[in-house]
């Protein structure tokens, strides 16, 4: 039941029902259905942009596991599925909140385990995971190699699950670029619509950027925000109001203004630090552009300075080049 309504993208009743089966697990007492039921929390806290929940809930399901292994090494196999989709939805919560590094080494941590089992479908739910982190990087090369390794794997074992669901991922690069955007986008549109489902609103973001009427573009990204505010699934509401500021700001400095700083808003009341870079550096540029450069640099070093470690990103690369620049 759970699964039929994150598919669905009724994430109010999923949240729901991975509440009630939480409350059952905890009453059972046993490791196994308590760490499954915490994942299943936690992943949907993290569809509806509830971060800070959503990894407690993630981190707590890791540790449980570990416990249940712990006390009974020989249930590895059982567990592998468990600790697979934990791992990947913790990355992905990882990544919005700027733990870059961290996020990439607990995706390739989920991978390693899917390999130790035998079935091709966890691994290729790893990739999967993974790939998602790789495009919202723009790291187009990567994501590339991982959506080969994806779909050698589900065509060789006819998974339907992970590889002919996201075709978007294969375009990702075209849809920014020149080559065959317009078809691509009107192919996307049409199976975005005719079966929202689950990520679709950040995916009719993607495909807005292969618009190249600003009008055309604006509808579909207010088309995903609707989407997004119906079905609660709002982690990526910060990145689609910053595409909606960038489109605006050049006709419109002050609406456009508007929505940057709605993007950050929302991104820093979610802790989502990787968005509210992205949305800081658009507004850094306008201003930077307006010749003024000490607003542009108070734009983004308060966000830049947060991330630990400074991960080498290109969000990141640039955040510093605008920081430099303005010193």
């Amino acid at each position: 039941l759970l699964g039929i309504y994150t598919v669905k993208a009724d994430l109010g009743k999923a949240l729901d029902t991975a509440n009630r089966c939480l409350s059952i697990a905890e009453q059972l007492g046993e490791l196994g259905p308590r760490a499954r039921a915490h994942r299943l929390v936690g992943q949907t806290l993290y569809l509806r942009g509830e971060l800070a929940p959503a990894r407690q809930h993630l981190e707590e399901a890791r540790r449980l596991i570990q416990s249940a292994l712990d006390a009974d090494p020989a249930g590895l196999a059982q567990s592998i599925g468990s600790q697979v989709m934990t791992h990947a939805f913790l990355s992905h919560v990882l990544w919005l909140q700027g733990e870059v590094g961290t996020a990439l080494e607990t995706g390739h941590q989920g991978l390693e385990i899917a390999c130790l089992g035998q079935g091709a479908f966890h691994r290729s739910g790893a990739l999967y995971f993974l790939a998602w982190i790789y495009g919202w990087q723009l790291d187009f090369d990567t994501l590339d190699e991982t959506i080969a390794q994806l779909h050698q794997l589900t065509e060789e074992h006819n998974i339907t699950a992970w590889g002919s669901t996201d075709e978007i991922f294969a375009d990702w690069r075209a849809l920014l670029t020149k080559k065959h955007r317009k078809r691509l986008v009107r192919e996307h549109l049409k199976s975005i619509r005719m079966n929202p489902g689950l990520r679709a609103p950040f995916k009719l973001g993607v495909l807005s950027q292969g618009i190249d009427d600003d009008r055309q573009a604006l509808q579909v990204i207010d088309e995903a925000i609707d989407l997004a505010q119906s079905t609660g699934e709002c982690w990526s509401d910060p990145e689609l109001y910053r595409l909606k500021g960038e489109r605006l700001i050049q006709t419109d400095g002050a609406l456009g203004l508007q929505h940057l700083n709605e993007a950050c808003e929302l991104a820093q009341s979610a802790g989502a630090l990787s968005w509210h870079l992205r949305a800081a550096l658009q507004l850094g540029h306008w201003y930077e552009a307006q010749g003024e450069l000490s607003r542009a640099k108070a734009s983004v070093v308060g966000v830049y300075e947060q991330f630990a470690g400074r991960q080498d990103t290109p969000d990141l690369r640039a955040a510093k080049a605008l920081i430099d620049k303005a010193m």
